[in-house]
């Protein structure tokens, strides 16, 4: 598949995943919703059109492509020994691991357990390192394991 292709792909999932719509596009563009589409069935969107877009979606062009790369990405299906030792060995870690597998955000983490935000992000990081999940901006959560995820 073509880069630009790939690139307006990941763009609107983004989109449908921070529940915008083409109306919402064509409103930041100053557009109709029509021509929206029409640019996203051309794949003729500008740069200027592009950043707008990620503005919307409060990320910037770089992000966007850091996605469509990251969607290509191999998930791990099981972590490694190593890995396993480094959380095991901090039970908070324990337990931001866990929330995270079950997809919780840093806020549901923080809302939920005595935790500061600070310490949360502190974890984040370390599992980021671990390649566990990939710490995006806004402090947003992407897990990198697969859906067939299994702990040993």
């Amino acid at each position: 598949m073509p880069q630009t292709t790939e690139l307006l792909t990941t763009l609107k999932k983004l989109l449908k995943r921070h529940n915008k719509t083409y109306a919402d596009v064509a409103a930041r563009l100053d557009l109709s919703e029509a021509s929206v589409k029409r640019l996203f069935s051309e794949q003729n969107l500008s740069l200027q059109r592009l950043d707008a877009i990620c503005s919307l979606l409060e990320m910037e062009i770089a992000d966007l492509v850091h996605e469509m790369q990251a969607e290509h990405a191999k998930p791990i299906s099981e972590l490694s020994h190593a890995q396993e030792k480094e959380i095991a060995d901090d039970l908070n870690l324990v337990m931001i691991t866990v929330c995270v597998l079950n997809r919780w955000s840093l806020q549901d983490i923080t809302r939920h357990y005595n935790f500061s935000e600070t310490q949360v992000i502190q974890r984040l990081a370390h599992l980021d390192r671990l390649r566990i999940i990939e710490l995006q901006p806004g402090n947003r959560i992407k897990l990198l394991v697969a859906p067939n995820f299994v702990a040993r």
